[in-house]
């Protein structure tokens, strides 16, 4: 980046980077494989939000949902075993694991005996003076390289100051070390942020960018997070199975190759009969309710918990005044995911309105959700006064802002109210739980 050479090159500062990192861990090679298998020692971890136990899973049946197009995202079906009970709008976790040769690479840019041998045993030894709470909690004390990088570590987080500062001292080239000890530094934010956040780059591509910098699996413990669980909602519960949806995320922010999500190019990457480690994550809202009007808005593999709440509603002869859906999708005819599904519902009297949006559809009516919402103002805004319950499910920066939105202008034109009085208004609503969201980003 010219710019930021430019400024280091005028920047007299001679102190960055100091002092010196201090390592937590100091670490003994040990010359045998290590004896770990996945998931040893993660089944341990905490699990977050955990209401039922880590469980083998076999995955039964994999289904693709979405055309074979790039105009679309490639949308699955799997449906998965699980001695669990579950219920309409519940969610599961699963642990997940990092990509093979993105783990390859980043172990051949370390320090020289780790990457000679990715599965020689290391013994980490906390240090003495670090006081217990302190010490990360996702990290085994015996592990390889390659486990360490491979289950433990979330390889794509954003690196902070403190890694970047570390990462400097691991360079051997001095004019990259003092560019990474800059970034770390506070004189360096502004820079930080545009070079680094807004591109969305982690470690591979930093060690890429800087070939110079050879950090110790012991370093990347220290800074790297835990590699989380992923949460799934669940679409349709059968006996002793479950089936989630989901969609192949495309990273197209990096600088080298797009990168595919952590677990979704895991999921696809599996096989009819394979095992996956889940467990039921416990919910407390996002699930259908007695109600005399349910509202429910989802976009493209944030349709599928209705099919089970429509199920549920079925199953129990619930009787609702109204039950109204409205989805959303790139393309009618590619990836309108489980509309015959609800067309039947409908033709059951289950589903009472069933509102449709294409974004990339020429002519066709409604392009997103929020356009929907807007188009029927009216009806919206008589269900939103009566007390009918709303359900959000899909994309929070995109979906889950704009539908959001849109129910607050509508309030504010039909109500005649300030944007403040329209968005308490919708407080008010969320506070009732008359309106649920389920999103994620």
């Amino acid at each position: 980046d010219d710019a930021l050479l430019q400024k280091l090159r005028t920047d007299k500062t001679d102190d960055l980077g100091k002092p010196k990192t201090n390592l937590i861990f100091s670490v003994d090679y040990t010359d045998v494989t290590c004896p770990l298998s996945f998931p040893d020692g993660v089944r341990d971890f905490l699990l977050p939000f955990a209401e039922g136990q880590l469980e083998k899973s076999q995955i039964i049946s994999i289904k693709r949902l979405s055309a074979e197009s790039d105009l679309v995202k490639s949308t699955y079906e799997f449906v998965i075993r699980t001695t669990e009970q579950y219920s309409a709008g519940d969610s599961f976790g699963v642990l997940c694991e990092n990509n093979d040769t993105e783990v390859m690479e980043i172990i051949s840019h370390l320090a020289e005996r780790e990457a000679a041998n990715p599965n020689l045993l290391l013994n980490l030894t906390p240090d003495p003076a670090v006081k217990p709470r302190l010490l990360p909690k996702h990290i085994l004390r015996k592990a390889s390289t390659f486990y360490t990088l491979k289950y433990l570590l979330d390889i794509r987080s954003l690196p902070k100051k403190a890694f970047l500062k570390y990462l400097s001292e691991s360079c051997s080239d001095p004019e990259e070390g003092r560019t990474l000890a800059f970034l770390g530094s506070a004189l360096g934010s502004e820079d930080l942020n545009r070079i680094i956040y807004n591109q969305g780059l982690s470690l591979l591509e930093i060690l890429h960018i800087f070939p110079s910098c050879r950090p110790s699996v012991v370093g990347l413990s220290q800074f790297l997070p835990r590699l989380m669980p992923r949460y799934y909602s669940v679409s349709r519960i059968q006996d002793g199975m479950i089936s989630f949806v989901f969609s192949l995320v495309e990273n197209t922010r990096r600088i080298r190759p797009p990168l595919r999500g952590v677990c979704t190019s895991y999921l696809v990457s599996r096989s009819e009969g394979d095992i996956i480690y889940v467990y039921r994550r416990r919910n407390t809202d996002f699930r259908p309710v007695e109600a005399r009007c349910l509202v429910m808005i989802g976009a493209g593999s944030g349709v599928s918990p209705y099919l089970g709440f429509l199920d549920h509603i079925t199953a129990n002869s619930r009787e609702c005044s109204t039950v109204t859906l409205v989805t959303g999708n790139r393309y009618k005819a590619l990836d309108s995911i489980y509309r015959e599904e609800f067309h039947h519902f409908v033709g059951r009297g289950v589903l009472t309105s069933y509102f449709t949006a294409q974004s990339r559809d020429e002519g066709s009516k409604h392009r997103y959700v929020q356009d929907v919402i807007r188009d029927y103002a009216d009806s919206f805004m008589e269900k939103l006064e009566e007390g009918a319950v709303f359900y959000v499910c899909g994309d929070a920066k995109g979906l889950g802002v704009d539908v959001y939105s849109a129910f607050k202008s509508i309030i504010a034109r039909k109500k005649q109210l300030s944007e403040e009085d329209a968005e308490e208004f919708m407080m008010q609503k969320k506070r009732q739980k008359l309106y649920l969201e389920d999103i994620w980003s």
